[in-house]
């Protein structure tokens, strides 16, 4: 599933910019890939990503935004800003 995620990446930066919640959303999903294969590190840089472009466009309080925190605090296993 990776690479069909990142050929979305490429389109959706092209047609909405790195900035926009459906980036994120991808972020996310890239995130959840590379946790299921065990690659934390990966995992974490996309969650972070994810995390930073829907805390501004959609604010700290959106689920959507809260549900990708959790995903990055259960990696870290520490509460995230």
């Amino acid at each position: 599933s990776i690479p069909y995620y990142e050929k979305a990446m490429t389109y959706l930066i092209s047609t909405y910019g790195e900035n926009h919640p459906n980036v994120a959303a991808t972020n996310n999903n890239l995130g959840l890939a590379y946790r299921e294969l065990g690659e934390k590190a990966k995992a974490i840089e996309y969650f972070k990503k994810a995390l930073q472009v829907l805390e501004k466009s959609l604010g700290v309080e959106n689920a959507v935004t809260q549900s990708v925190r959790k995903n990055l605090e259960q990696l870290t296993g520490k509460a995230s800003k």
